[in-house]
């Protein structure tokens, strides 16, 4: 299993709306709210890094309200 921590940008007013898209996802395993420069950061789980772009291409980012996204990958040392 594979994870990720997305930043995400909203659009004024369209906070609700994708903080209840987020809760829904199967695949955000975790959604905080956050103040300052990004509005929620989310944990993304998957099979692979592709099952995981898919979801952050084709659920998040193409959610109306979302204005921006930036993917933090979890490295091992």
């Amino acid at each position: 299993m594979e994870s990720v921590y997305v930043l995400v940008r909203v659009k004024p007013t369209y906070e609700q709306r994708v903080h209840a898209m987020l809760s829904k996802l199967k695949e955000a395993k975790e959604v905080h709210p956050l103040f300052g420069e990004y509005d929620f950061i989310i944990k993304i789980e998957g099979r692979t890094h592709d099952d995981i772009t898919r979801t952050i291409l084709e659920k998040i980012r193409s959610e109306e309200g979302v204005a921006a996204t930036k993917t933090m990958v979890k490295t091992s040392f």
